[in-house]
């Protein structure tokens, strides 16, 4: 049977995290920062402010917490919420949330998304850009590839920096009283980072395992992330992918309702999406249960080609159409990652034509050779 779905590799390359170093002019490279280093106001200073204005100096004994983050990146912007919630319940004792968009171009956009964000992203807002103090000296200086990511700041000193899901409201609380409750919780947040190292470990054998169908490895490593993730953010759906490789169609149709609902899971859905339109023998009802799922999850380019896909070889070719469509919208209207490949993905569709994989994978390796203007920094990616 021919393969309908394009490779998984295709797909990392639809949905790239937000990951990646930025592109600027040669420079000499400042100083590494590190936790312990003393910080000054000066490069806040120097990037544009949206919303609020730039701190003369550190206020003593109060806690800064500057967030990395860009509206084109996706947990960045689950972040937010938690962050508005912690600036809302501690700005009186004394907290400080920045929030500073770095690795894009137009200050405008950013302006835009905080208007309409209104009092669920009530801290400052400032435009960091590409390029310019901040960048250098801050996020080049501590080695930052990833966001979002948080500068934590106090009494002109960098205690750390993390994700800013490590950072809880008691963790807030132990960092703004300072002494024994500061060390404990700048431990808890090391203790919390290194069990993330264990599940990225255990995360990257499972993957491996998968891609290679050995499914007794899978089962092994798929023990481990549930140990080392108690909160249970990812079991369920490597519990439903495991199911999936052994071609295990009943197990997957228990499953999948028990996957929670939402976008989190979008990706999740997408390979499962694949899977079951690639295999000839799996049921008919599990390829509408996996597309209705997808329908209600999806969220990227990448998710909805996948849908649209499904929706075509199960008979709902206006649907089909209508996703392909959708998803080529998404890629035109964000700042990076391929778009051309989705709008002919579209306009196949629309021509009665179901493209198949080698054509769709021809279109993005077309778009990968696109020059990128000398002048104009690559996007983080």
């Amino acid at each position: 049977m021919k393969r309908l779905f394009p490779p998984a590799a295709a797909l990392l390359l639809l949905a790239a995290p937000c990951a990646g170093g930025t592109a600027v002019p040669v420079r000499d490279e400042p100083p590494p920062l590190e936790a312990g280093a003393e910080v000054r106001t000066d490069a806040l200073a120097a990037a544009e402010w949206i919303r609020g204005s730039a701190p003369g100096r550190w206020e003593p004994g109060k806690v800064y917490f500057l967030d990395c983050w860009a509206t084109w990146c996706g947990p960045c912007l689950a972040a937010i919420p938690h962050l508005n919630d912690l600036h809302r319940k501690l700005e009186p004792d004394g907290l400080r949330v920045i929030g500073l968009s770095i690795w894009e171009d137009d200050a405008a956009k950013v302006r835009a998304f905080a208007g309409r964000a209104g009092d669920g992203m009530a801290f400052p807002v400032v435009f960091a850009g590409r390029s310019g103090p901040f960048i250098t000296e801050w996020v080049a200086a501590a080695g930052v590839l990833s966001i979002p990511h948080v500068f934590v700041v106090k009494d002109g000193r960098l205690l750390l920096s993390a994700d800013p899901a490590l950072l809880d409201e008691a963790v807030a609380r132990g960092l703004l009283a300072g002494g024994a409750a500061e060390e404990r919780a700048i431990a808890s947040v090391r203790a919390a980072e290194a069990a993330q190292g264990r599940l990225a470990e255990a995360l990257k054998e499972f993957r491996a395992a998968s891609a290679a169908r050995q499914t007794a490895k899978m089962d092994a490593a798929l023990a481990a992330v549930e140990k080392s993730d108690p909160a249970g953010h990812h079991a369920p759906g490597l519990r439903l992918e495991a199911a999936l490789v052994k071609n295990d169609w009943a197990r997957a149709g228990q499953l999948l309702p028990a996957l929670p609902a939402g976008p989190a899971f979008s990706e999740v859905l997408v390979a499962a999406a694949r899977r079951v339109g690639d295999a000839p023998d799996a049921p008919d009802s599990l390829r509408l249960a996996v597309r209705d799922s997808l329908a209600a999850a999806a969220n990227s380019p990448a998710a909805f080609m996948t849908l649209a896909r499904l929706r075509w070889i199960t008979g709902e070719k206006a649907g089909a159409v209508e996703a392909a469509r959708h998803g080529a919208a998404i890629a035109s209207a964000t700042e990076r990652g391929p778009v051309a490949p989705y709008g002919k993905f579209a306009e196949a569709l629309a021509a009665g034509i179901l493209p198949d994989e080698s054509e769709v994978r021809s279109w993005f390796r077309e778009d990968l050779r696109r020059p990128t203007p000398v002048s104009a920094p690559a996007e983080p990616g």
